[in-house]
């Protein structure tokens, strides 16, 4: 017996052939149509029913052309409104500046993680760090225990630092500022190196 021969074949999801057509379709399509059928059934029945009821109204004075005309029209625009709503509401919008939102995001939830609150605690935004080194030695040399430190970690336009009194945004090698200062720091780096270089060749 072949491997095709004993492979069984595969069940069918029962009520498969209801989602059928919706497949294919976004959230907001298969939202839409599944409303306009409901609408169309519900509207179908009841005017079946009224219909068939022996103590209706006379369908003529109940019922005019305008009357089912309008009935009509909301269960065709109705599904519309619905499809245009959902699909603005899911509209994702695009930030000019993703990394910023993910480093946001990620400052966000160490903050939550470590129980420390944006709303009751100082927020301090430190600029002008010319580069990652500097700017751990600037948050060591402030003595605060940090639970959190450096989010997210590795290259990010902004860090977070946070204790229980306070929280820092650190932005390193971010704006003309940090430029600035990372000029002066090679340049200091480039006159601190001079006068060792000829000593050790004297």
């Amino acid at each position: 017996m072949s491997d095709a021969e004993a492979a069984p074949a595969p069940k069918r999801s029962r009520g498969g052939f209801l989602l059928a057509p919706f497949r294919g379709l976004s959230l907001p399509g298969r939202a839409a149509w599944a409303l306009f059928w409901f609408l169309l059934v519900l509207v179908l029945v009841a005017w079946t029913v009224y219909f068939l009821n022996p103590i209706h109204v006379p369908w003529r004075h109940a019922m005019s052309w305008s009357r089912m005309g309008t009935v009509i029209a909301l269960v065709v625009v109705t599904p519309l409104t619905l499809y245009w709503a959902l699909r603005f509401w899911l509209i994702r919008y695009q930030s000019r500046f993703p990394d910023i939102d993910r480093a946001w995001d990620a400052g966000v939830r160490a903050l939550r993680s470590n129980g420390i609150s944006l709303r009751s605690t100082p927020v301090f935004i430190v600029l002008g760090c010319p580069s990652p080194e500097l700017e751990q030695s600037l948050m060591d040399a402030s003595g605060r225990d940090f639970l959190v430190r450096a989010v997210p970690q590795g290259p990010a336009p902004i860090h977070w630092y946070a204790c229980d009194e306070a929280i820092y945004l650190v932005c390193s090698e971010t704006g003309w500022i940090s430029r600035l200062n990372q000029v002066v720091h090679q340049q200091t780096l480039k006159e601190g190196a001079a006068p060792e270089s000829l000593t050790s060749t004297s």
